[in-house]
């Protein structure tokens, strides 16, 4: 759960007096963009955050892809779980996190997190974790020298019967992260896809407490674990790229993964094209499904987020059987074999 706030942990800062970067509403997005990542989780060589200061070169140009993720900067309409965060005007969706979804409120003078939702777990069983009040992850603008400080609390309870404990059937989840983050650098970064002029860097430090709880219907609610730990994470960005350019997490001291915008990356609003062709929409008795991938997963979810049907999928032409859906809209997605999602959208069913 932690680590889908964090993509948005660089925070509340106010204007210097040079001409460092500054960070505004501006400099997220747009609605439409897809950006391409790529991870780095071995350094044999080790690595290193660089320094703080003024005019500092960030050379990260060696690092070695192992996995890729992907980001997509939606429309909430577009999303099952609109309805459930009124006040959201954009979404952040990511790959890497079973395709959750990360609703928020973009204003020129803030971005708050207003709730999280999906298959978060990747046991088909969607989960909504509103915020209430939203959380302020950011304040615009943003600039070399401020700091910022603030509590982000995430509480959600949910059916454990699957998880193959015997006897329990809800689990509960609770976790408090207190945020310090500081713009303490600026510069020029160097990733494997290029030089980028003129960054600035969020160093963030997150105190965090994990609670876990399960239910029985013998004992009642017992604590079942309670973790306490510090992690952090410095953030590299620039006024118009959109989103930001690297990530390098720390885990109890030690390095992470370094996540870092890839050579494909797309910082437009234009249609990236799809590599799943999805015919008649909407449909009736069957929907059409045509790649030139090896293999994939479809996923069909309802407006309300429940999954109402799974179909592996091959390279070819896959026919999946409608007749028994309800009409009515759906938000598809489709899967690697890893369950990175690579393509979403939505279809209609009509009989």
């Amino acid at each position: 759960m932690k680590k889908i706030l964090s993509l948005f942990a660089f925070a509340c800062f106010g204007l210097a007096a040079f001409a460092q970067p500054v960070l505004t509403q501006s400099s997220f997005g747009p609605i439409g963009t897809t950006f391409y990542m790529a991870i780095a989780d071995t350094f044999p060589g080790g690595i290193s955050s660089g320094g703080a200061g003024a005019s500092v070169l960030y050379d990260f140009s060696t690092l070695q892809t192992n996995d890729n993720d992907t980001i997509w900067i939606l429309d909430p309409v577009d999303t099952p779980h609109a309805g459930d965060f009124p006040t959201s005007n954009i979404v952040v969706q990511q790959s890497s996190l079973n395709g959750g979804y990360l609703y928020g409120e973009l204003t020129s003078n803030y971005f708050d997190v207003v709730g999280v939702a999906g298959d978060i777990l990747g046991n088909g069983a969607p989960i909504l974790v509103p915020q209430t009040p939203p959380s302020r992850i950011a304040a615009f603008p943003t600039s070399f020298g401020s700091s910022y400080s603030g509590t982000t609390t995430l509480d959600f309870t949910i059916d454990a019967s699957s998880f193959g404990i015997p006897f329990v059937d809800s689990a509960r989840y609770k976790n408090i992260a207190d945020r310090m983050s500081v713009a303490d650098g600026w510069g020029d970064l160097r990733i494997p896809s290029g030089t980028y002029p003129n960054v600035l860097r969020i160093n963030q430090t997150v105190a965090q407490i994990d609670s876990i709880w399960i239910h029985s219907s013998f004992t009642g609610w017992a604590l079942f674990q309670d973790t306490v730990y510090t992690d952090s994470t410095f953030t590299w960005w620039d006024e118009t790229a959109g989103y930001n350019l690297a990530e390098l997490e720390f885990i109890g001291g030690s390095p992470n993964t370094m996540t870092y915008l890839d050579n494909v990356a797309v910082a437009s609003p234009e249609p990236v094209a799809k590599t799943f062709q999805l015919y008649p929409n909407p449909a009736d008795q069957f929907l059409m499904i045509s790649t030139t991938h090896a293999e994939g997963q479809l996923q069909l979810l309802d407006m309300a987020g429940k999954l109402v049907l799974i179909k592996k999928l091959s390279a070819g032409d896959n026919t999946v059987p409608t007749a028994d859906l309800p009409a009515g809209q759906y938000i598809y997605r489709i899967n690697d074999r890893r369950q990175n999602t690579l393509q979403t959208g939505k279809i209609s069913v009509t009989h």
